[in-house]
Parts: C-alpha cells; structure tokens; sequence
C-alpha cells in the first residue's frame, strides 16, 4: 500500500490544496480522514506500538505547551494517535484504494509541539519518517497565513499572539526544510 502524508503549518492550505489538486498529483488515491472512532482506535492502538517511554515523551511535550490543561491533553492525544493512522488506513481504507493520502499524520508532530525544540520532535519520529512519503505544503507567506488565520480561526490563538504563533511555525516549516529529505523516503515540496 502506498502512504503519502500532507503537511505544512496551520493555514498553508493543506486540506484545499489537497482538495483541488488531488486527481492531479494523487490519482487513485483515498484520502483517510478518521472519525472520532477511529481516532479512539487509533490512540489505543498507538499507546502499545510506541511503549511506554515514547508515550511519556509526548506526554510532557504536550504539557509544556502554552495552553489549558484540556488543550494539552487534546494534543496529547491528538500526536499519539497519529502513529496508528498508518494502521487505521489499512484497516479502514476508503473504497478499497490500494493508496492512502493523510492530511497531518506523523510527519506534522513538530508543528505540534511549539514549546520543544523541532529538532528534537524530528529525532524522535526520525525512525518513522524513514518509511513516509511526505508532501509539504510551504507556507503561503506571513500576510496570507495571518488573513488566514483572522478569517478561519485557530484554536491556539485563543493563548497565543498571532505573529508569535506564524513565527514559531516558520522556525518549524525552516527544520523541516533543512531535515527530512534525509529522512524521509520522499519529499515533495508544494
């Protein structure tokens, strides 16, 4: 089965992007968008392949972040859900497609954690990423991403200057630029 996961900073246009171009660059592929189920099922299974030291390090990555205590569990769980998708996508693949595109799997846990050093985050998917086709979705530009923003909303601008948090984003967007195409088994930029 072939994976490809999307990623790119809030508001760079992922899931349009994905959207209008997906006969284009992804002919033949479902597109796995989970449900709150397989979400459930997702974490579960996760908790067990990452064990329990991982589990912890995601634990007290997402308890540093700059949010409510019900926000750092949602993110929480959120990135230990994301190591299942692979799975979950197999197990409930969208019209038996033999090819599955996923929008923030894995590879998006370093947009997560604004709070850890991306570095680190990178290291410790580093084995993940070596089987991971990942398409990354550059940010449109500061002004775009901000009118974005204001228009759509983010959950974490609730907490957050809205500068700080492109900003931060970017610094991520630049390691990941500078790191996964050694990473990763393919890289396309967008």
């Amino acid at each position: 089965m072939q994976f490809i996961e999307i990623t790119g900073q809030p508001c760079s246009g992922k899931s349009t992007f994905l959207r209008e171009n997906k006969d284009k660059y992804f002919d033949g592929f479902a597109v796995f968008s989970p449900a709150l189920v397989t979400k459930l099922i997702s974490f579960i299974c996760s908790l067990k392949l990452l064990g329990l030291s991982r589990v912890y390090v995601l634990f007290n990555w997402s308890m540093k972040e700059d949010v409510p205590f019900f926000f750092r569990c949602n993110i929480f769980v959120n990135a230990v859900s994301k190591f299942g998708i692979q799975k979950m996508s197999k197990i409930f693949r969208v019209a038996s497609s033999s090819s599955c595109i996923v929008d923030e799997g894995i590879s998006h846990l370093p947009f997560l954690f604004l709070n850890t050093d991306s570095n680190l985050v990178v290291n410790f998917i580093s084995d993940e990423l070596k089987n991971l086709n990942i398409c990354l979705l550059r940010s449109p530009g500061t002004f775009v991403v901000l009118d974005r923003l204001k228009t759509r909303g983010h959950k974490r601008l609730r907490y957050t200057n809205a500068n700080f948090f492109i900003e931060k984003n970017l610094n991520v967007e630049n390691i990941i630029l500078k790191t996964y195409p050694d990473l990763c088994s393919n890289l396309r930029i967008f």
